[in-house]
């Protein structure tokens, strides 16, 4: 004997959506954004992520809190395992870049990423995301309708093949599948004519410092070249970039 189950007849249903586009003139200040190569939570240094990973159940015997975390390192941009491309290629040349603007991807259930300086440890942005509350569009109840952002001013100058690290939280009281733990980052290549500058100053730092000892002496030259040491030193902590702390909105 066989049973049959009454199944309702399918019906065609049709979706809108809306969505806003802002723009402005081009101006010769504006310079160009593109996204890093990395980086994918579920990625390695050596292999492109998978993009969606699973969150198992936690045991909250061993586990109290049930929060499950992944974390990996990864170059910033160095183009052989790119993740909006899925394929991976030979390496791009080092080159240097701004770090100007940084914002996580996640799921329901996700706690936030964050992005860190492998090297110095240094937290760049944390992430984190925001929940419904409601039934309308936008503020769906329980699910992740944002994620707060990072905005670097001035930009953080890096090179591609700096490490990055990311860990990826995820409340796993019930497990979740196909769940995603991205960090989208926009970059600016370095301006080579603020290079130019770079090394313009130098040049004529060091004819001053050549001048003040042949025209003071061996002492005076000792003095002044402490001096310029001094000033060099000062200025390059003034035309670098200093550290931003997490900024999240």
């Amino acid at each position: 004997m066989k049973a049959h189950c009454n199944v309702p007849t399918a019906t065609n249903a049709t979706y809108y959506l809306r969505y806003s586009l802002e723009y402005a003139e081009i101006v010769p200040e504006n310079r160009p954004l593109y996204l890093a190569a990395c980086c994918d939570a579920s990625g390695s240094l050596e292999h492109m992520g998978n993009v969606e990973y699973d969150v198992p159940i936690c045991d909250p015997t061993t586990h109290p809190g049930c929060v499950h975390t992944l974390s990996t390192r990864q170059r910033l941009d160095n183009g052989s395992i790119p993740l909006f491309t899925y394929r991976e290629h030979a390496p791009e040349p080092e080159r240097e870049v701004e770090l100007v603007y940084a914002v996580g991807h996640q799921h329901r259930g996700g706690l936030g990423i964050q992005l860190y300086d492998d090297a110095s440890g240094d937290l760049l942005c944390a992430s984190v995301p925001e929940y419904g509350s409601g039934i309308e569009a936008g503020n769906e109840d329980g699910y992740v309708i944002s994620m707060s952002t990072c905005t670097f001013d001035p930009p953080r100058r890096m090179r591609t093949t700096d490490i990055v690290r990311i860990v990826a939280l995820y409340n796993n009281t019930q497990p979740h599948t196909g769940v995603m733990s991205l960090m989208y980052m926009a970059l600016s290549d370095f301006p080579l004519e603020k290079l130019a500058t770079v090394n313009t100053s130098q040049t004529v730092s060091g004819n001053n410092s050549s001048w003040g000892l042949l025209l003071f002496g061996v002492l005076a030259g000792v003095a002044a070249c402490a001096l310029v040491m001094t000033v060099m030193t000062r200025w390059k902590h003034r035309s670098g970039y200093t550290p931003l702390q997490a900024q999240t909105n």
